[in-house]
């Protein structure tokens, strides 16, 4: 009899111990599978933080060479245009040269020359400088037109080439590259003393391989000199923006054959 009473006990017992550790079990796999979510979600946060800070980051380094850009523009070609076309027009009017009416003519046309140029400078200038052309126009367009505009200033030549069936990303990824290539364009104009600067644009079905290339003096440089930032703060800017839109950008120069600036971006 006290057999018969024990056995059921036992198995209650057992039970009971089963479980409460099954429970157990469940509410440690819980709390490590929420433990696991905010670490994971803490991390995204994280990434996210860092992305943003990074993008506010280029978009004051764009914000701070553009300002540069204007100024350097306006103080070389559009202020010049507007002083000679002052000193014309002052000219004409303290020599009261209004009895000779063809170099009255000269004076004003040329004067007019002037203001029309500075306009279209001007013009050119906002063009090549508003984020919101991408936006509207394209990569391809705004880069035609920025071509167009250095061509204009007639110290060497631009050309470029598409290669490939054309793939539209996102205006902010264009955005970005096109400020590489500006990057590359400012570094051969103001160290390479080129007197051509060749753009390729190689659309894949997988990726996008952008290449800059100039017929300049060009620099020794080694891979590991890049890694190490122990190069100027342009070509920097141009490996932290490729890095960015998760594309690789490589530098390849050799005194005195050139530079190639080439970055290779994955649409996806």
């Amino acid at each position: 009899m006290q057999n018969q009473l024990t056995d059921p006990l036992i198995v209650s017992v057992v039970s009971t111990i089963i479980i409460i550790f099954i429970l157990f079990i469940m509410l440690f796999v819980f709390y490590e599978s929420k433990k696991k979510q905010l670490l994971h979600e803490n991390t995204v946060n994280e990434i996210k933080y860092k992305y943003e800070k990074d993008i506010l980051s280029a978009q004051l380094e764009i914000q701070e060479e553009t300002f540069n850009k204007i100024s350097k523009d306006i103080h070389d070609n559009i202020s010049l245009s507007l002083t000679l076309s002052k000193l014309y027009l002052t000219s004409f009017y303290e020599k009261k040269e209004y009895s000779n009416s063809a170099r009255n003519n000269e004076i004003i046309n040329s004067s007019i020359s002037l203001i029309s140029k500075s306009l279209a400078d001007l013009n050119d200038l906002s063009k090549s400088l508003d984020g919101e052309m991408i936006r509207k126009c394209g990569l391809l367009h705004t880069l035609e037109n920025e071509i167009k505009y250095i061509n204009k200033i007639g110290s060497m030549t631009l050309d470029h080439h598409i290669i490939g069936k054309i793939i539209y990303l996102s205006w902010e990824k264009e955005l970005m590259i096109f400020r590489i290539i500006q990057e590359s364009i400012r570094n051969s104009v103001k160290h390479s003393k080129c007197t051509q600067i060749i753009i390729k644009l190689n659309y894949t079905d997988s990726d996008l391989t952008v290449s800059i290339s100039d017929n300049g003096i060009g620099f020794d440089i080694t891979e590991n000199e890049i890694s190490n930032n122990k190069i100027s703060s342009g070509i920097s800017n141009m490996k932290k923006r490729s890095s960015m839109l998760n594309g690789k950008l490589f530098v390849q120069s050799k005194n005195p054959n050139g530079t190639s600036i080439i970055l290779e971006l994955p649409y996806n």
